[in-house]
């Protein structure tokens, strides 16, 4: 991951963390609302893969109940978990105890400091439950880490996309965006984490079971800078090499050097120490724009963490490139999902139709309720008059062709994400029905 230059200005800085962080939180919805569909037990039938049935998700959602119940059976108030209702109180109880467990066994470093506050209270609770509830506890744990949701909140009903489709072209009255909640339980997805990197720290130490040949041990007053040197001395060295004191290290980092690069590894230390050092200190960082109003050693501060917490963002996220205008993504989306939702599940109970025709009934319904939806499809759909054109088909006929074509990549982008509850690129999709076609 290419560091961000320290040397960039807040402004441009500050301007590049919400670019970033705002592609996050649509990231997410897309994640969430792909992944709802691959968990919803009654949409198995779309799946090659064994899944829970509906009886199973029946009974993990009461089992989680009763759970909340033992939880709370102290008498102390709940706090945050009955803040939104019982539905939100069952989400958060879901993704604290899977992130309960999941700081005691899992390998990537993750943090949650919304969590952290009661994350002794969880592992107490733990201690409480017979070996059947831990089993239960590590099943919900699995499945949450799978998605990288929590699995109660993918089984709840699923959202109208054509709504959404009006919320990102602003067709219809402005909708509060609260309405369509971006998820804020997030949770690492399974296989996502950095390859080649397994992280230890003090408060968390997980079992080291996958290959490594270069382990690196942080103290809490080393400096980056010298580690890193060090590193760099040892990476090309053969056999398992060891980098600092192992005694009493804060972050440990076990490498393997044949899946992971130097630059990457080298990144991730620096993340982790900044990181390690906001928990410690009870800081986190909220990014300002009242910048000139601070002393020059407080700017110079700011400064550093909001470069981290920007390089911080592209690491959670893949390094996120720029891909399609936001807006634009957006809409293509939720278009696609919509399809979808018709093809599979509306469409699918009645008489048997053809994507394209499905298409071509959707696009003649989107004329009168959602038109502006077409400005972001190539031509223009909305503007052609009824002419000869220059084209094979004419002016809105040539118009209506391309659009068929690119509701039809849509739905083939949907299909791939709903198939591998991921958040998948068009050429993630392309790529992806090449190698189906080989197979």
């Amino acid at each position: 991951m290419e560091k961000t230059a320290a040397s960039a200005s807040y402004k441009n800085l500050l301007s590049t963390f919400n670019e970033h962080l705002t592609e996050q939180h649509h990231r997410h919805l897309w994640l969430f609302l792909y992944s709802s569909r691959h968990a919803q037990p009654h949409l198995h039938r779309f799946s090659n893969q064994k899944e829970i049935d509906l009886e199973e998700s029946n009974r993990l959602i009461d089992d989680t109940f009763c759970l909340l119940g033992k939880f709370a059976v102290d008498g102390r108030d709940l706090g945050n978990f009955v803040e939104d209702g019982l539905a939100a109180a069952l989400h958060e109880f879901c993704f604290g105890i899977a992130y309960a467990l999941h700081r005691k066994i899992g390998r990537d470093g993750f943090i949650d400091p919304r969590f952290e506050s009661q994350l002794d209270r969880f592992l107490n609770f733990f201690d409480s439950l017979t070996s059947k509830e831990m089993r239960f506890v590590a099943e919900l744990h699995e499945l949450t880490h799978r998605y990288g949701f929590p699995i109660t909140e993918l089984w709840m009903p699923l959202a109208d996309t054509l709504e959404l489709s009006e919320l990102f072209t602003e067709q219809s009255p402005k909708t509060e965006e609260s309405k369509f909640l971006f998820p804020s339980l997030v949770f690492p997805k399974k296989g996502n984490h950095p390859k080649g990197v397994q992280i230890s720290t003090t408060y968390s130490r997980p079992e080291i079971d996958e290959n490594w040949d270069l382990a690196i041990f942080v103290k809490k007053n080393d400096k980056v800078s010298h580690i890193k040197k060090i590193v760099e001395q040892v990476w090309k060295r053969e056999g398992k090499q060891n980098v600092g004191d192992a005694k009493s290290h804060v972050i440990a980092l076990y490498v393997d050097r044949k899946t992971c690069s130097i630059s990457h590894a080298l990144s991730i230390l620096r993340l982790q120490v900044d990181q390690l050092s906001d928990y410690t200190n009870g800081f986190i960082f909220t990014p300002t724009i009242a910048f000139g109003e601070y002393d020059f050693q407080t700017k110079k501060e700011m400064h550093k963490k909001l470069s981290s917490s920007v390089d911080r963002l592209k690491l959670s996220e893949g390094s996120l490139s720029k891909r399609r205008e936001i807006n634009k993504s957006n809409v293509r989306r939720s278009i696609g999902l919509y399809l979808w939702d018709r093809y599979y599940i509306v469409e699918d109970s009645d008489s048997p139709i053809s994507k394209k025709s499905l298409i071509v009934k959707v696009i003649d319904e989107l004329k009168s309720k959602s038109s502006k939806v077409f400005d972001f499809y190539p031509g223009n759909f909305n503007g052609d008059i009824d002419g000869p054109g220059t084209g094979k088909f004419g002016g809105k006929a040539e118009s209506h062709e391309k659009v068929i074509r690119e509701m039809e990549l849509d739905l083939n982008l949907t299909e791939c994400c709903v198939k591998n509850f991921e958040y998948l690129t068009p050429s993630d999709a392309k790529n992806d029905g090449k190698q189906n076609r080989k197979i």
